[in-house]
Parts: structure tokens; sequence; C-alpha cells
């Protein structure tokens, strides 16, 4: 018999998972993980904000444009197989993005810096109206998008439970690994433990992918969230930021009528292990300021609001946001996969994470 272990319950996992466990393809799937407070994945706003497509060096550019195609039907098939009592609006919305800046010159600037030729935007199929400049102070950006990120995580454990995959809460070590191995003839093995990822292989004594094997980009990052905590908050505009003086900073405002959410960037950290709390305390608190900042009539943050937060681990290698390789198993009855997607992208690449995986890799497809 033949076994699929994903290891991690991300939304790179799950949606793994899912991919795999779709139309009975694998019979037997398990999700082994200790579902970290801190994972990723569970502190994201997933704002699946596109425009650094626009960027010629983006290699993932293609990916995420077969991804946001398919969204909107990948959550919609995912709520009716379920039967849940949900609009996809509360899930996932995609529309209008707008940056507010603090002067025209900064506006200018950013512009100027997002922006490709006429020429460059043919070959990728953008149109130039994919980003423009309104008024004095602010971008425009089309086809953004947001995802409710609790409720897919949640929508995903139930189709899977649904399907029979077997969820574990348990620490993966080489004992796991040998316990698989007894099971059956054909195993594979998929890693999609995000910021743990370079750590656990290392601990097993397997390979690092080609592409963990650039800089490392390990940071600490905090959502807040509340209900009705900000003002002005347009309903036109999927992702609305506003981004700081100089140009190093922003916050994004984004969510619907049951939950606002507030994002930034993250602090950049050199140990999992460690975090400087009061360094992160104070990023926090320059970010809440800059919240409260109005600009050309942007959102702003309530001062008397009620706030929560949420925090995660995030990691990227050089500038690569998403990492899908096969690694060398010394078993010839195991397979080795590692998926990844950076800074919360993997909210962006889980629709066609799978079938990335399984080009890769076609012998999935015999298992």
């Amino acid at each position: 018999m033949s076994s699929i272990t994903v290891v991690g319950s991300g939304i790179i996992g799950l949606s793994v998972a899912e991919f795999l466990s779709k139309n009975n393809s694998f019979k037997n799937i398990q999700i082994i993980s200790e579902d970290h407070q801190y994972s990723g994945s569970k502190a994201a706003a997933a704002n699946l904000a596109t425009k650094g497509q626009l960027y010629g060096r983006d290699k993932h550019f293609q990916y995420k444009i077969n991804s946001k195609k398919i969204y909107s039907n990948w959550i919609e098939s995912l709520i009716k197989e379920i039967n849940l009592k949900i609009q996809l609006e509360d899930v996932y919305k995609c529309g209008y993005g707008i940056d507010y800046f603090t002067t025209v010159e900064n506006r200018d600037k950013h512009f100027n810096r997002v922006m490709q030729n006429t020429e460059e935007l043919i070959k990728r199929n953008i149109t130039e109206l994919s980003i423009i400049k309104l008024g004095e102070n602010k971008i425009q950006y089309k086809d953004e998008s947001w995802v409710n990120a609790k409720l897919l995580l949640n929508i995903l454990n139930k189709v899977l439970i649904l399907r029979g995959v077997n969820f574990i809460k348990d620490k993966f070590d080489y004992s796991t690994i040998n316990k698989i191995l007894t099971h059956g003839t054909k195993n594979t093995i998929i890693f999609c433990t995000g910021a743990w990822t370079k750590s656990l292989l290392t601990n097993l004594g397997f390979q690092l992918p080609k592409k963990m094997q650039q800089k490392e980009r390990l940071t600490f990052g905090t959502t807040f969230f509340g209900q009705n905590i900000f003002e002005n908050f347009n309903n036109d505009f999927v992702l609305q930021e506003i981004v700081s003086e100089n140009l190093k900073n922003k916050v994004t405002f984004s969510g619907n009528s049951n939950c606002h959410y507030l994002s930034s960037s993250s602090i950049k950290i050199n140990d999992i292990n460690f975090v400087d709390e009061e360094f992160l305390k104070n990023k926090n608190e320059e970010i809440l300021n800059l919240s409260k900042v109005s600009i050309s009539n942007s959102p702003v943050l309530k001062n008397d609001s009620i706030i929560n937060k949420m925090q995660g681990y995030r990691v990227g290698y050089g500038h690569e946001e998403l990492v899908v390789e096969k690694i060398y198993s010394n078993d010839q009855n195991l397979n080795i996969f590692v998926c990844a997607g950076a800074h919360k992208s993997g909210y962006l690449f889980a629709p066609v994470v799978g079938s990335i995986l399984q080009n890769l890799q076609l012998d999935l497809v015999k298992f």
C-alpha cells in the first residue's frame, strides 16, 4: 500500500492535501503537524497584492496569474462540497487596490519604480490601466485580492476531514519516518513546514532544496484585527495602503463587514528561537501610529479601537516566493518533496501549488 504524508498544516500543506485528495486520487493521506501557535499561515491577513508582478524580476508571474484566475471557483467548489452556508465574498474578494502617499513626489517615485514600459506590459498580457495615478498622491491597482485566511483554513480542514484525510498532532522526527516506511511499499513525504523547514530537514539529515540554499530571509510579523476598527474604510477597494514618508513602511487595511485587518511588513530576525520583543513592540507602535494618519480621506484606525493581534514567522530565500522541489532520498521506497510559499505568498499560490507538485513528480500519479 502507498501512503502520502504531508508535514505541516498551514495553507500550503492543506492546499497540497486538498489537491491530492480530490476525486479520491489518493486514499491514504495523513497530515502530521505540531500546529505551532506562531504559524505564518495563522498570522496572515492574506492580502493577495500582486502589484509586484509589474517588476521584471518576478519569476512567479504566471503562477500568480493562473492562481488568481481559478481562486474564486476553487473556493466556491470547497464551500459547495461541505455545504457551508456562506457567500464567496465572506472568504474571497477581488477588485481594486489603492496606495496613499504623503507627497506627490513620493507617489511618482514609487510609480516609476513599479511601472513597466508598454512593451513589457504587452508581453505579460497586462494592460496599462493595471496601474494608474489618481489625484495628487494615490496609485490605483487593478485585480488585487483578499482572502479571509482563518476561514479558508477552516474550510480546507473540513473538506479534508470529509474526504478521510487523517490529521495527527505530533512532532515529526526520524522515528516518524521509520514508522511510515513500515506501512507501505511506496511512500511520499511532503514537507510544508514554513519557517521551520530548514532546521527540520537539517536535523533529519536531508539535503536542502537548491532554492533554500540562497540567503534566508527570516521574519516575524504581526497582524492586528477587530470589529469595526476603521474609519473611512472604502468598500470600493479590496486593499488600501498608507505608505510612510520615507517609503520604507506601509500599513495595509483590509477585511469585510465582519472583521477589519491591519497588517504591515515584518521585522527581520536571525534565529527562529529568538525575537527581540522590545524591537517588535516599537515596530508595532510605529505601524499603529502610521495607521492613524489620514491622507486624502484614506482609512484610519480609530483611536478608541479594541484590537487584537496574531503573530507568526515567515521565511523566504533570495527572491524566491515559491519553493517546490524534490530532494534526495536514500530509500527507493521513499520520495521526499519540499513545498513552501514565502512571506504569506502561500495563500497566493494555494490553488495551484498541488498541480505544480504533481507536474514536478509524475510518479505521484501512479501511487
